[in-house]
């Protein structure tokens, strides 16, 4: 997994997208603001007919430089909300830390074979993800540190009821 270029809290992406999506706004109104100095027909067609819009894109030069301030305002906010969503997995992925398909291994009725089975994954996550550790992130670390505690005492807690299982005869 790759380490992200910068982390971003969802609440904060949450406030950058509304002020982009304020200024895609303003956008907007601008380029109806071009179309009505061109003309009236082409406000109200820009208004109400699809597609008119990008036959005065094609036509006039203020109208082509607020587009690509549209496009590239869009291509901005699909960046923080992606980088925003894959903050976010990987906060629950280290929130969850041993998240398999099976459940939580604690308070589960899971076999202690599936329990193992999670333990082994939920190790190959802490891996992972102390390889992504960024060298004085302080609260990475930390979250880090209580998701290694949590793992110790649940693999404790498999090795003590692996330990009482009744063994097979032979």
């Amino acid at each position: 997994m790759m380490s992200p270029i910068f982390a971003l809290s969802p609440t904060s992406a949450f406030y950058i997208l509304i002020g982009l999506a304020l200024v895609w706004l303003c956008l907007q109104i601008g380029f109806l603001v071009i179309a009505a100095r061109r003309s009236v027909m082409w406000l109200l067609g820009c208004i109400f007919l699809p597609f008119v819009g990008l036959f005065l894109v094609f036509v006039d030069a203020d109208a082509r430089k607020n587009f690509v301030y549209q496009v590239v305002l869009i291509l901005v906010a699909l960046g923080v909300f992606f980088v925003a969503v894959d903050q976010d997995e990987r906060r629950n992925v280290w929130s969850r830390g041993k998240g398999t398909t099976k459940g939580s291994v604690e308070g589960s009725t899971q076999t202690l074979a599936d329990k193992q089975a999670d333990i082994r994954n939920w190790q190959k996550k802490l891996e992972s993800m102390k390889a992504a550790l960024r060298p004085g992130d302080a609260a990475q670390k930390a979250e880090f540190d209580r998701e290694l505690a949590e793992y110790l005492v649940e693999l404790d807690k498999v090795k003590l009821e692996a330990a009482s299982a009744p063994k097979p005869a032979l």
